[in-house]
């Protein structure tokens, strides 16, 4: 679950039942003495969301009984950490994000809470279903964010990403969203059903156009992986939710076969339930380790995982490490530009000095200079090719486990790992020659 989540704890479904009077009639006693829910009742079910959702975030819903109950704590990871790609992304001139949800559901859930979470936040949302399309028109007006959310009726034989095509070219959507239809028949279904025992595992309330796909979502997303290349700049960040590991490994090895390697992958627990959610982008912003790789993965996972975009050096020196050292390293490098930067405030690294250095190639390698002394214009020729380089964060923050430091590198811009990589070892290098 999402480190900000506030539901890594469960709520105390006594107390928030005497904020939503509705829940009352469905507390039961549970095996460890704490009341709970029946989860495989459906409107139990939706008497919780509801009550979530209003006392949480003060966002009033009302969910047909025919149509999927979302459940909160998964739909508010996915926004979280679309938060979090969106603040780690350039920002857009006016500070407006764009969100585009394809198959919001009859809930609107993960607009209303985006808009909720960041007031700068707007969504198209779109569905396939009049059913659903109507009553999430009816949820948005009803928390009164009309002028944020749009609420369009797609045509099922449309592309996904019709929007992105028909819009103005000159908008650039922050990011997209779905959460896919999960299953390819009914048979799935039903074998889905019948293996789920326990919570938050619960009894399925959505209907067929919601849950079942031809190809099931791994035909889903490839497809969206497919008209995306379409419209490659149109949007910054495209992102899906997947639910199957298997549907996970053909939605990278679409990614690679497509040369896309800048990417993100991360993980949602909730109870027994873990899901997926993968984001690609054709832009050359590179996205933090902690966003764009899941933290101790399996084996199976591991060789999915995008390269990394974070390098952390521990320094041999048992003393601070002096940012004048960094600085002084840095500012030798021929062509590089320094600017001193202050971190953000949702920023939680404790570095006392960060530093963001632009290069247009490899200035600092042994090659690199044999290569300028021995013929400039073959130089000039190897600098083309990086085109307009990279630019790479350098921290130097206090190593707190026993008094030495580290150097944190992250690539933030670029296409060439070899160059961040090869930047990262060299001031590594040369700052430890020194302390």
């Amino acid at each position: 679950m999402h480190f900000r989540n506030p539901y890594k704890e469960p709520p105390d479904f006594a107390i928030l039942a005497e904020c939503y009077p509705k829940l009352r009639k469905y507390l039961i006693p549970g095996h460890d003495g704490h009341t709970t829910i029946n989860f495989w009742n459906n409107d139990a079910q939706r008497a919780l969301t509801e009550a979530l959702m209003l006392r949480d975030f003060s966002i009033r819903l009302t969910l047909p009984a025919e149509r999927l109950c979302p459940p909160v704590p998964n739909r508010l990871n996915y926004i979280l950490w679309l938060q979090d790609i969106v603040r780690h992304s350039p920002a857009t001139l006016d500070g407006t994000v764009r969100g585009l949800d394809v198959g919001t559901g009859a809930s609107a859930i993960y607009p209303l809470l985006g808009c909720k979470l960041e007031s700068k936040w707007t969504f198209i949302a779109t569905d396939i279903d009049k059913t659903s399309y109507e009553s999430a028109l009816l949820n948005v007006a009803r928390n009164d964010l009309q002028e944020r959310i749009k609420v369009q009726l797609s045509d099922a034989d449309a592309p996904l990403f019709k929007l992105l095509a028909v819009e103005d070219s000159s908008t650039v959507f922050s990011f997209t969203m779905c959460n896919p239809p999960f299953y390819a028949t009914a048979e799935e279904v039903s074998r889905s059903t019948e293996m789920k025992h326990l919570p938050p595992n619960a009894v399925c309330t959505g209907a067929d156009v919601e849950m079942i796909t031809d190809g099931g979502e791994a035909r889903f997303v490839r497809l969206m992986v497919e008209e995306s290349l379409q419209h490659p700049l149109r949007c910054r960040w495209y992102t899906s939710m997947l639910g199957k590991l298997s549907s996970l490994m053909e939605v990278v090895d679409d990614l690679k076969s497509n040369d896309v390697d800048n990417y993100a992958i991360t993980e949602f627990t909730q109870g027994q339930t873990r899901r997926w959610a993968v984001g690609w982008s054709f832009y050359r912003d590179r996205l933090p380790d902690w966003i764009a790789r899941i933290g101790n993965p399996n084996p199976t996972i591991q060789g999915l995982l995008p390269g990394r975009n974070t390098v952390i050096q521990p320094l041999k020196s048992k003393t601070y490490c002096d940012p004048r050292v960094l600085m002084g390293v840095i500012n030798e490098i021929k062509d590089a530009s320094v600017q001193q930067k202050q971190t953000a405030e949702w920023d939680d690294s404790d570095a006392p000095l960060k530093l963001i250095v632009e290069v247009t190639g490899d200035t600092w390698s042994r090659k690199a200079r044999r290569a300028n002394k021995s013929s400039q214009t073959k130089f000039n020729a190897e600098m083309e090719k990086w085109e307009k380089g990279i630019a790479v964060s350098v921290f130097s923050v206090e190593w707190k486990n026993d008094g030495g430091s580290l150097l944190v590198f992250q690539w933030i811009r670029g296409e060439d790992r070899a160059l961040f990589m090869s930047f990262s070892s060299y001031v590594t290098r040369k700052v430890q020659d020194i302390i």
